[in-house]
């Protein structure tokens, strides 16, 4: 089995929970971190292997080539322009038959209504005891929540989602760390407390660093015909949010070894989605979610031409 899975907290978690949870797991299941404008790694694909993709998605005609390798395939993402471009997905199967509709064509789950870790165990968790998905997300353990909570920036659970994640951090996290296994055996709950003490204290320092950097670094500039703040070298929006809540879209962006800039879109007033899937780089569409999205580009397109 291969799992695929987006290099971030959640899909670590949505990772580890495919590990826990699916019983044709072992101990020759290898994970790989994907990130968009990685290459999907082919050759370490065997022939009708089971193979995971969480919380994470590929191009048309990569997913078209891994079918053809495993129709075992098992595609379990919320991020909205995905789900959006895979709604006329087409592909041949090995009868040689046209189908059409990821929905019904490929296993797993595309929905808006979790984070990739949430949407995994439930799938999991529904498919192990043959109930539907809304009511396994109930069920999903505390941790799982958690981290579902801060990814989709629902923070029902306030500063315990907050501190929880920034503690995580702090620790290997990757999805067969041991860090995992701990919370999954907390039954009193004494991991989760270590955690979050952790997270309080971290949070104090970055809060404090990471405004500082918003302000130091940051400058206004009008993009996608918004008010928009941007930092080079940011990274989330809880900085942006505390200085300049006034901004209709906050912009993070760093140029990366390979020769090209990422660019973070936040926002709490804009459909931010819809701006990051206009950009393409070398085949790969931005997206994510409407309050958080991303794409890669040549250069900023914000940013005034250096020629």
């Amino acid at each position: 089995m291969k799992i695929l899975y987006h290099n971030d907290m959640d899909g670590k978690c949505a990772a580890h929970v495919v590990l826990t949870l699916d019983m044709r797991a072992e101990r020759g299941t290898v994970t790989i971190p994907m990130n968009y404008g990685l290459e999907v790694p082919f050759d370490h694909i065997r022939k009708d292997e089971v193979v995971y993709i969480v919380d994470f998605s590929i191009e048309h005609d990569d997913m078209r080539k891994l079918l053809a390798i495993t129709e075992h395939v098992i595609w379990i993402d919320h991020h909205k322009t995905a789900i959006e471009k895979y709604i006329d997905f087409l592909w041949v199967n090995s009868g040689g038959a046209e189908r059409t509709g990821s929905e019904r064509d490929i296993a797993g789950v595309r929905a808006t209504w979790g984070a990739g870790c949430e949407l995994t165990h439930a799938y999991l968790h529904a498919a192990n005891r043959h109930i539907t998905l809304p009511q396994a997300i109930i069920e999903a353990p505390d941790y799982v929540q958690l981290i579902g909570d801060r990814d989709t920036w629902t923070f029902k659970h306030g500063d315990r989602t907050l501190n929880f994640f920034a503690g995580m951090e702090s620790y290997n996290h990757d999805p067969d760390d041991n860090v995992w296994y701990a919370l999954a055996k907390d039954k009193n709950g004494m991991e989760h407390a270590s955690i979050i003490t952790d997270g309080e204290t971290i949070n104090r320092y970055k809060n404090i660093t990471q405004q500082a950097s918003v302000r130091e670094k940051g400058f206004w500039v009008e993009f996608a015909g918004h008010k928009c703040y941007a930092v080079n070298g940011g990274r989330g929006s809880e900085p942006f949010e505390a200085v300049v809540p006034e901004a209709e879209i906050w912009i993070a962006f760093s140029y990366m070894p390979a020769g090209y800039w990422t660019v973070s879109l936040y926002s709490d007033k804009v459909d931010v989605s819809e701006i990051a899937k206009q950009y393409e780089f070398q085949g790969k569409h931005g997206g994510g979610h409407k309050g958080a999205s991303g794409f890669q580009c040549k250069y900023p397109p914000f940013l005034p031409n250096p020629a």
